[in-house]
């Protein structure tokens, strides 16, 4: 092979790779530009139009009425967002698509909890896959024990990125 094709084909490659790992460089801030819109969504009582800015696969794992039961159980009893700090994240790119998981440790106006946001990237947009949110504040109460949520309204896995599935899982106090 000639030099002139080596350079080509390694100059197409990296093209290649800087292209496809594009939305990894703007996945960090655009999936915090989301938690900090998503926040500003939850004060304010706006939990539809949380539901409506999600990703399709989020819609298709819960129905809005789930998924505004939850959020209004954790408002009645953590309150409004008065603080979040980011805890940690991980980005990873497969098949072209863009997967921005961010864990947040968030103080309510009556407790604290980690929240963790996974978002997809769509151009410039992270849109919301799955949330899930721990808390020692119980959201129910039952007469026999406090429960704690641990509920994940998800969609897929970074694998298979077909199946959707929405599960719920509860400890006791």
């Amino acid at each position: 092979l000639s030099r002139r094709t080596i350079a080509l084909v390694l100059l197409l490659g990296v093209a290649a790779i800087v292209n496809g790992c594009g939305g990894m460089f703007k996945g960090k801030a655009a999936a915090e530009q989301s938690i900090a819109e998503f926040h500003k969504l939850y004060n304010q009582g706006d939990l539809n139009a949380i539901y409506s800015a999600s990703h399709p696969a989020f819609k298709g794992a819960t129905t809005d009425k789930q998924f505004l039961e939850f959020e209004n159980a954790v408002q009645r009893k953590l309150g409004k967002v008065t603080g979040t700090v980011n805890a940690g994240f991980n980005i990873r790119s497969f098949n072209l698509t863009t997967t921005i998981v961010l864990n947040q440790n968030t103080t309510f106006e009556q407790g604290t909890g980690t929240e963790v946001f996974t978002f997809q990237m769509n151009g410039e947009k992270a849109l919301l896959v799955a949330y899930n949110i721990n808390s020692m504040a119980p959201l129910w109460s039952t007469p026999a024990a406090r429960i704690r949520p641990s509920v994940w309204f998800t969609a897929g896995s970074y694998e298979d990125g077909i199946a959707a599935m929405c599960r719920a899982r509860s400890s006791r106090a």
